[in-house]
């Protein structure tokens, strides 16, 4: 266990201070998403567009290889069909221009996926110089980006289509 702690100290005193600022700013923006607001439908669509794009910045800069860029795409794709079924309804109405929608966990969940990946990730680089061979730590690593990326965008989507819905139906699922 004294190794374990020995490691873990090493590794987050060489991580730069503007990390840990980041980690806060993402906490921060993902305790937000857990209480129940009002958002315009550029709001709806900026975060799943944002963490998308980190993820895809995120994968690219690390691997450097195309194909761990069509994994991500193969990935995020499956995850959207698949999840469609299986994961609950977003409940939502939609008034005046704005989406109504309760608070979540999930995007909380999800932004610190994708910040631990990242950071995983850039240890396994800094550690393994060698690691860029192995297709397995290739296809996990964008596979893993894919699925969270196309969490966000499902949720995002949601959304959406749950207001259409209220909005078709005369009801509000508020």
């Amino acid at each position: 266990m004294q190794n374990l702690t020995n490691a873990i100290g090493t590794i987050v005193s060489h991580t730069p201070m503007w990390v840990f600022a980041l980690l806060a700013g993402l906490i921060y923006l993902g305790l937000s998403q857990t209480k129940n607001r009002q958002l315009s439908l550029g709001r709806i669509l900026l975060m799943p567009a944002v963490m998308t794009i980190w993820s895809v910045i995120s994968l690219n800069s690390s691997l450097h290889s195309p194909l761990a860029l069509m994994l991500w795409g193969v990935s995020l794709l499956l995850t959207v069909g698949l999840a469609w079924s299986l994961l609950p309804k977003t409940p939502v109405s939609y008034q005046a221009g704005l989406y109504h929608i309760k608070g979540s966990w999930l995007p909380l969940l999800l932004i610190l996926g994708i910040f631990i990946i990242k950071y995983a990730v850039a240890y396994t680089l800094a550690t393994q110089a060698n690691i860029l061979e192995n297709h397995l730590f290739i296809a996990i690593t964008s596979a893993t980006y894919g699925l969270l990326s196309g969490i966000f965008i499902l949720r995002a989507v949601r959304i959406l289509t749950g207001a259409h819905h209220a909005q078709i139906n005369g009801y509000s699922a508020h």
